[in-house]
């Protein structure tokens, strides 16, 4: 598909752009919004107008790991780089130096939004400022919703009617996860809370031997914990464990 370059989707990118500059104190430089309609009808804003433009004309709707109907997901963040397809991100945001992103997802009665924030290629540890600074990034949402309010009430008035991708299983995704019984007493393995205090201080970015520091254990009982918490959730690495931590606490 292609839109008009006078398309509200292109001429805000220098106003959303404006609106996301205290992003970048973050080390966040992309930014994009996005709210999907029950009837197919799509909002697209963002700070960087070639995203949606490589994005669009490379028809990525039909594939893409936002573009399933919206009331399949769930309020919840996501990794890029743990949704099936990458080719998209390659296409869309890799070959732009643009990587290490999340989704933060928000659904409504009449449609979805979509909220992306993601840094350049190099700045991998941006995942911690995710997990340590997830508040900030939450109450970016409803300042972005202020400050834009007459931005997406244009595009409104011109959004775009796609198809869903409907090829994408949710239900074999992180988007439709749930490992809340993990947490509860009827569980037959519940998390104690010793693994559940190193959990929340994993996701505020912290090491194992810093969380060793602050409650008072050996770094290797810190590490034994945090192992058996990988185990308990089907977690191959830190990565896979923090990504299911931020879709559960």
């Amino acid at each position: 598909m292609q839109l008009s370059t006078n398309h509200i989707t292109f001429t805000s990118s220098a106003d959303i752009a404006e609106i996301a500059k205290p992003l970048k104190k973050l080390g966040i430089i992309h930014f994009t919004y996005m709210r999907s309609y029950h009837n197919g009808a799509r909002v697209y804003l963002g700070n960087n107008a070639e995203f949606y433009d490589i994005y669009l004309k490379g028809k990525h709707y039909l594939t893409g790991n936002t573009e399933c109907k919206p009331g399949l997901y769930k309020e919840q963040a996501i990794l890029w780089s743990t949704l099936p397809n990458q080719k998209i991100i390659d296409d869309c945001s890799r070959s732009r130096n643009i990587d290490h992103g999340i989704f933060l997802f928000h659904p409504q009665k009449k449609y979805c939004e979509g909220f992306a924030f993601a840094t350049h290629a190099g700045n991998d540890r941006i995942i911690n400022t995710y997990l340590s600074k997830m508040d900030i990034l939450i109450t970016f949402k409803e300042y972005f919703r202020e400050k834009a309010e007459t931005i997406i009430h244009q595009a409104e008035k011109q959004k775009i009617i796609l198809p869903f991708n409907d090829k994408l299983d949710i239900s074999k995704s992180l988007l439709n996860d749930d490992y809340r019984h993990l947490f509860t007493s009827n569980n037959k393995a519940p998390l104690t809370k010793r693994q559940l205090e190193c959990c929340y201080l994993l996701m505020q970015g912290k090491t194992a031997k810093e969380i060793a520091n602050i409650i008072g254990l050996s770094i290797r009982t810190v590490e034994d914990y945090l192992s058996h918490v990988r185990s308990k959730l089907g977690c191959h690495n830190k990565t896979e464990l923090i990504i299911k931590l931020a879709a559960i606490l």
